[in-house]
């Protein structure tokens, strides 16, 4: 995980007007706006980089939901792809836990 400073200070560096932000940062911002304490967390990334975007989200005050630290990290096979339900939600395929 680069990190969201470094990501700013990179495109910044060349477009020094430019507000920057990163899907982290803005789950972050938009969570404490809207005063959310207890989140869900599914990450499609190694384990090491999904283990930081946890801890920033706990460094940030938020509880991870059904986190249970004494267990290891679950991990599952996603198989198939969005497809829309007739009430308007998102039905997807099927995850496999390995």
């Amino acid at each position: 995980m680069i990190g969201s400073e470094t990501v700013a200070r990179t495109i910044q560096g060349v477009f020094p007007k430019a507000q920057v932000t990163d899907p982290l940062a803005a789950i972050i911002a938009a969570g404490h706006r809207l005063g959310i304490k207890k989140i869900g967390f599914i990450s499609p990334y190694v384990a090491a980089v999904s283990a930081r975007m946890r801890e920033r989200l706990e460094a940030a005050g938020f509880e991870i939901a059904g986190l249970d630290r004494s267990k290891k990290p679950m991990i599952a096979l996603w198989h198939g792809s969005p497809k829309p339900h007739r009430r308007g939600r998102t039905l997807h395929g099927r995850a496999r836990v390995l």
